[in-house]
C-alpha cells in the first residue's frame, strides 16, 4: 500500500482502456494504472469538508490544464507531465510509449536532446 499526494493510503489498480489509433483506424487496448484510495483505511480518516473541497478544486484545475494542453496540441516534457499527474518523473517514463491517464491517451512523440516530449489526446 502506498500514499497518494495528500498522504492518504491508496492501492494501485490496473484496468484496460480503449481508443482508436488515428493512423491505423484500429481499436487499441492499453492498461491504465492508477492509485485509488483504500476504503478500509480512508473511512477512518475524517477530513474536514473544506479540505475535501480544496482537493477537488485542485483536481479540477489539473484536469482543465490537461484539457487545454490536449486541445491546443501542446507537447510537454516528462517532468512537466509528472508535475501535472503529481507523480515522480520516472513513473512517467517507465509506463511505455502509449498509455491512458484519466481521460487522455498519453503518447510519447519524440525526443529533443535529453528531453522526451509527450502529447495528450482526449478520449471520452
Amino acid at each position: 500500500m502506498s500514499l497518494n499526494a495528500y498522504g492518504l493510503p491508496c492501492v494501485r489498480l490496473t484496468q484496460p482502456s480503449f481508443f482508436v489509433d488515428k493512423q491505423t483506424q484500429s481499436l487499441q487496448v492499453v492498461n491504465s494504472t492508477m492509485d485509488v484510495p483504500s476504503h478500509s483505511q480512508t473511512d477512518a480518516i475524517d477530513l474536514p469538508r473544506e479540505v475535501r473541497v480544496a482537493q477537488l478544486r485542485d483536481l479540477v484545475d489539473t484536469l482543465h490544464f490537461a484539457d487545454e494542453i490536449s486541445s491546443k496540441g501542446y507537447l510537454i516534457t516528462s517532468s512537466e507531465l509528472a508535475d501535472l499527474m503529481d507523480v515522480n518523473a520516472s513513473a512517467v517514463t517507465s509506463r511505455g510509449d502509449h498509455w491512458v491517464w484519466r481521460n487522455w491517451v498519453v503518447s510519447r512523440v519524440r525526443r529533443e536532446g535529453n528531453q522526451i516530449l509527450w502529447q495528450l489526446e482526449r478520449v471520452d
